[in-house]
């Protein structure tokens, strides 16, 4: 959780002082740059070489003697695969930033579910040489000797599950999605537990995710259904049925000439109210909408 709400603040902060930048004018150039830093950022290290989806395939897995799952579960190289891991989470978590936004979808579950699961398998690692070291421990009374007690790929699980929940703020829709992925109920409810966490640790940061955000950044007409709305002096719900706009100013009539003049002050009036934008009407009926940074951008 908090992860997510930090991750929020850093790429909307870089997403506007992107814009800002030369490159951030030129957007193929942009990707040209991205593409060749990402190649030589990720050619050092072997777990950035793979891709997103095959890394957290490998971070979930489970070990056993037919596989080690590319070094995971060697435990002479322990340290060394932990110092991998921590690279790892930081540079797919700085290239997720860098590239949320550019011309070339670059992604933001997967590249999240990665982060979270190299965080999760770091400490499932962390936790099980814990109770190699300390089998006394009262934590780790009810593990029996020579069984798997500790299993660094459901903390992986875990770890991926609250980071894209923080991020993106979703909620049953991940719950199922990683049910689907491990195809089995014997770890839903530590995933319910920590979504819900991690949900409600970033919402006390705010309450709008990472799409919500650019959303707004953008300017599109979106009504958030978490926030209440002023009409005639009051605060009204989604639910509750009103008339948002009052009289002709608030609208476009199709088939009525508007000068420049008279369209422009209607915008300065409806940024004041901030509202997204005009209804376009035709004998009455809504026929149309249009935003008004694209009427202003058309002015």
């Amino acid at each position: 959780g908090l992860y997510g709400a930090c991750f929020i603040r850093v790429t909307t902060w870089w997403s506007n002082f992107r814009q800002r930048l030369w490159f951030g004018r030129h957007p193929v150039v942009e990707v040209l740059g991205v593409a060749v830093g990402t190649g030589l950022v990720a050619y050092l290290n072997h777990y950035t070489r793979i891709g997103n989806g095959e890394l957290v395939g490998l971070l979930f897995g489970e070990c056993h003697e037919q596989s080690d799952l590319d070094g995971l579960c060697r435990p002479s190289e322990f340290p060394a695969v932990a110092r991998l891991l921590l690279a790892t989470l930081f540079v797919k978590a700085a290239l997720t930033v860098l590239t949320f936004g550019i011309k070339v979808p670059g992604g933001l579950f997967v590249p999240s579910m990665a982060v979270g699961a190299c965080a999760g398998r770091l400490m499932g690692i962390g936790v099980m040489k814990l109770q190699e070291m300390y089998p006394h421990w009262r934590i780790f009374a009810s593990c029996e000797k020579g069984a798997d007690c500790i299993i660094p790929g459901v903390y992986a699980m875990v770890g991926a599950a609250g980071t894209v929940s923080g991020v993106t703020r979703m909620t049953v829709s991940l719950t199922i999605i990683l049910f689907e992925l491990t195809n089995s109920l014997l770890y839903v409810l530590p995933i319910m537990f920590t979504i819900l966490v991690a949900k409600f640790t970033a919402d006390a940061f705010g309450r709008a995710g990472l799409y919500d955000t650019a959303i707004k950044r953008s300017g599109h007409p979106y009504l958030d259904g978490k926030r209440l709305y002023g009409v005639g002096g009051r605060d009204v719900e989604l639910e509750e049925v009103v008339d948002f706009v009052s009289g002709e100013e608030g609208v476009l009539e199709v088939g009525r000439r508007y000068g420049v003049e008279e369209v422009w002050g209607r915008l300065v009036e409806m940024r004041r109210q901030r509202d997204s934008g005009f209804p376009v009407l035709e004998g009455g009926y809504l026929v149309g909408f249009i935003g008004c940074t694209e009427l202003q951008h058309a002015l």
